[in-house]
């Protein structure tokens, strides 16, 4: 099909015929010269409908933003188990991700709240169906029975009162509050110091935590630690002993805040552009993941 820059547009054919350079022309000549200018006027509007099909193409989104990322309410990000945990990046329209050159990832900030040792935890995208979109991105936390891994949560919080995991009695001791209380009982750990209520039934009705020597022991649900009433100084007899839960540590917390997209080579672009127009990949976020010692 041949294309014509600036085509006249003939017309209906009564007008035509009035037209000074065709009046006089025979009727042959006539028809003929109406049908190329017809057929000329026609390729126009089709290459001009090409020429913004393209256009179109090109800008497609180009607008298109991120609406959020957030982290998943589920699963758990657990310290001990192994496990994996996302974060789904939302866009306004859909996009693609091409992995040819790169995967993008997420750096996310530990707050090492719960003894971890890593920071940045990197979240990687998860090759999905698209367009899209919603650009998933996904971190495996390997188990870690000892709960002191890249991401933990070990850390029993001062403070923190422990008595709802408390069992057993003294008899005999004098209700009273004893600050300082020495407990034992984790191998390789000593001088676990909390502050206690005695009440009158001969339970520690508070049992607050307020510090431990050195080395640093990472705790984990299980762990027990005991008191002897004479370590209250109560002139009682008996023996408390508190069995750490999963509630009663403190867990790392990774936050969204500051993160950003980095593209490492791959491309996320908008369904409606070519990959070459990039998209504006910022967002603010304060989704934030807590870990848990289970």
């Amino acid at each position: 099909m041949a294309y014509y820059s600036s085509p006249n547009n003939p017309g209906d054919w009564r007008s035509f015929l009035k037209r000074n350079d065709i009046r006089n022309l025979s009727l042959q000549e006539q028809k003929k010269k109406y049908l190329i200018e017809q057929l000329q006027f026609d390729d126009f509007v089709t290459q001009s409908l090409i020429s913004l099909s393209n256009v179109t193409t090109a800008a497609g989104n180009i607008g298109n933003k991120v609406v959020s990322a957030t982290f998943n309410a589920t699963p758990a990000l657990q310290s001990i188990s192994a496990n994996t945990t996302f974060i789904d990046v939302l866009f306004e329209n859909e996009v693609q991700v091409d992995t040819s050159g790169g995967t993008p990832t997420i750096s996310i900030t530990n707050g090492k709240e719960g003894g971890g040792s890593v920071s940045p935890v990197p979240y990687t995208y998860v090759v999905n169906a698209s367009p899209s979109k919603t650009v998933r991105f996904s971190h495996t936390h390997p188990a870690t029975a000892t709960n002191d891994g890249g991401i933990a949560a070990h850390v029993i919080t001062v403070g923190a009162d422990l008595a709802g995991s408390a069992s057993g009695t003294i008899s005999g001791g004098v209700a009273n509050t004893y600050n300082g209380v020495p407990f034992i009982g984790v191998a390789g750990v000593s001088d676990i110091v909390a502050n206690c209520i005695l009440d009158g039934g001969g339970v520690l009705s508070e049992i607050s935590f307020q510090s431990q020597a050195t080395p640093a022991y990472a705790f984990k649900p299980g762990d027990q630690l005991t008191i002897d009433a004479a370590a209250l100084g109560s002139g009682g007899t008996g023996t408390i002993t508190v069995t750490i839960a999963t509630g009663d540590l403190t867990g790392d917390i990774l936050t969204m805040v500051g993160s950003t997209i980095a593209e490492n080579g791959g491309e996320i672009y908008s369904a409606g552009n070519n990959p070459s127009i990039q998209l504006d990949l910022s967002y603010t976020s304060t989704s934030t993941k807590t870990a848990v010692a289970s």
